[in-house]
């Protein structure tokens, strides 16, 4: 299963979760707004007596103000639930076998390599797979990084690497896809 496909896999599973938490986020804001609305009914009565013109401009902040607030509750639910999601794909990856994906992408990208790195986790697997080429661990979730021409040039095949990529690739589609077309 390529990256992609656990990708649409996850956001398609995402589909409910999505609907629930835009759903609490616009509620809040529309909460906010109904209470914004009730200080400033309160206000004006008060402030009729001093100036009708005075009691509309802060009808217009606090609805203006609640208004904001609700937009920065429902994007701030928007990214934790994006971070949550680009957790959930890492995880995914992580689960699977990690020989075949690592021999996958010494295949793609690592012909010629000298040396090869990968982190902790999933140092036994490599070595299995290149031998006396393994480099060592490096810091990372997972992949390979691939060393060549005596350690000019290196290929970063790591699932930090290649997730970032794909991600900051797509993310308008993911965004479309969970939140709608208003991205």
């Amino acid at each position: 299963m390529s990256l992609e496909q656990v990708i649409e896999e996850i956001l398609s599973s995402a589909g409910a979760e999505r609907e629930k938490l835009i759903s609490q986020a616009r509620s809040e804001a529309e909460g906010i707004i109904s209470r914004a609305k009730k200080e400033a009914e309160r206000r004006i009565t008060a402030a009729r007596e001093e100036a009708e013109g005075r009691a509309d401009a802060i009808v217009k902040r606090a609805v203006s103000s609640a208004a904001l607030e609700g937009k920065r509750m429902e994007l701030e639910m928007r990214k934790r639930l994006l971070e949550d999601l680009k957790g959930r794909v890492m995880e995914s990856i992580l689960s699977r076998p990690q020989e075949d994906i690592l021999r996958k992408l010494i295949s793609k990208y690592g012909a010629g390599g000298e040396r090869y790195y990968t982190c902790e986790r999933f140092a036994q697997e490599l070595k299995r797979i290149v031998g006396p080429k393994f480099g060592g661990t490096i810091p990372c979730t997972g992949g390979v990084v691939i060393e060549k021409e005596g350690g000019n040039v290196r290929t970063d095949c790591t699932y930090d690497t290649i997730l970032e990529d794909i991600w900051n690739s797509n993310l308008p589609d993911i965004s479309r896809a969970l939140f709608g077309g208003d991205e």
